[in-house]
């Protein structure tokens, strides 16, 4: 096993070393899942999401940021 704390996915881009071999230790940014229940959320949804729920603060006056609730508890406790 090869244990890393990037999480900008790039050790997975690697064809030598297998995925199911890399631990992540601080996540990814690749993956998203809820840190209440476990379950894995669409990650293109979570970008959709980010998109129309988080406040854009390099683009004022914007509008206040909105909780991504999880698709299985309903917790807002979704993250990458």
């Amino acid at each position: 096993r090869i244990y890393t704390q990037n999480i900008d996915g790039l050790d997975h881009q690697c064809d030598e070393i297998p995925s199911d071999k890399i631990v992540s230790v601080h996540g990814t940014i690749a993956e998203a899942s809820c840190e209440g229940c476990g379950a894995s959320y669409d990650f293109q949804e979570f970008c959709n999401q980010v998109d129309t729920k988080i406040k854009d603060i390099y683009n004022p006056p914007s509008r206040e940021s909105e909780h991504i609730p999880c698709q299985s508890c309903g917790k807002p406790l979704v993250k990458p």
